[in-house]
């Protein structure tokens, strides 16, 4: 693979004989030639690998309008989604013959930073939701009580998400999911993620689950 500056020809996309032109937004455009058509028997660590892929993709393909959030200070020369996947192709448990990948949502990180996350926080089941609860008092740190939180939720039975950025303040102390009636039995996975008030520094992800 070649980059250039302008190219022999200008930039250019797209395919002139065996050359393929990449413009790219993010990096230098650059030339490569077509690959060699062949016929490979996957291993069984391509095998696992591509299925390690495919479960992470399918989550964080309804996850995106928050990584793309959280993460939008963190990408450098690369997408937000680029940067989650990376965090998080190996949180996947694979059965033994290979023939099931089991995402362990317990251990994502779909946030980093410096900011402090909720203090004894508790995601309560009543008759009229889910509620998410915590100190709102603000003990110093890397807090303020108009720190935005910012919460998803993830439907693993129907592979559904609601995203909420900016849902409610730090100094609110709690928070009712916003979630249809039918998911109220269902297995529903919460990541929270607290900015300050400008969204430009994040605190870790936290987790919490429910069902």
């Amino acid at each position: 693979m070649a980059i250039y500056r302008q190219g022999i020809l200008g930039p250019f996309s797209g395919r002139v004989g065996n050359v393929v032109g990449c413009m790219c937004t993010k990096r230098s455009n650059y030339m490569r030639s077509l690959p060699m058509s062949y016929h490979d028997a996957k291993t069984d660590a391509q095998l696992r690998n591509r299925a390690r892929m495919r479960e992470t993709m399918a989550f964080l393909s309804v996850a995106k309008a928050f990584v793309n959030h959280t993460l939008k200070g963190l990408a450098v020369r690369q997408t937000e989604m680029n940067v989650a996947t990376g965090w998080n192709f190996h949180k996947v448990d694979m059965e033994e013959d290979g023939s099931r990948a089991k995402m362990k949502y317990g251990e994502l990180r779909l946030s980093k930073g410096m900011r402090s996350g909720l203090e004894g926080t508790m995601l309560l089941r009543g008759s009229e939701g889910l509620m998410l609860v915590w100190e709102a008092r603000v003990t110093g740190g890397m807090a303020e009580g108009t720190d935005s939180v910012h919460v998803l939720v993830y439907n693993e039975t129907r592979h559904e998400s609601r995203v909420r950025l900016e849902a409610v303040r730090r100094i609110a102390g709690e928070y009712r999911l916003d979630v249809p009636q039918k998911w109220a039995e269902e297995r529903l996975h919460v990541y929270v993620a607290v900015s300050d008030e400008e969204g430009k520094m994040f605190s870790d992800s936290q987790y919490f689950a429910s069902g």
